[in-house]
């Protein structure tokens, strides 16, 4: 499947914290500093908690406010995970 994607900084509704989001035909990728919570949504699915060292570097650039490598790595989880059809 091949689409086009969204990268969106936006505030988590419950505190203000941070939220980046990648959204495509195939769903989105989300990560909020709010629990510190990296979650693939499928357009048709459950979601899906993403957890180990892709989390881990997610929050570490989140932490050091660095937005590009934050959406790099959400756009790569798009790709590879929602947008090639697969599921973790």
């Amino acid at each position: 499947m091949s689409s086009t994607i969204t990268s969106a900084k936006t505030e988590h509704p419950a505190d203000g914290s941070d939220r980046w989001s990648v959204t495509g035909e195939a769903g989105k990728v989300v990560y909020d500093v709010l629990g510190n919570h990296l979650a693939l949504i499928p357009t048709l699915g459950e979601i899906d908690s993403v957890m180990g060292q892709t989390l881990a570097r997610v929050g570490e650039y989140a932490r050091l406010d660095d937005d590009d490598a934050v959406f790099l790595l959400l756009e790569n989880l798009y790709y590879s995970e929602l947008a090639a059809g697969s599921t973790r």
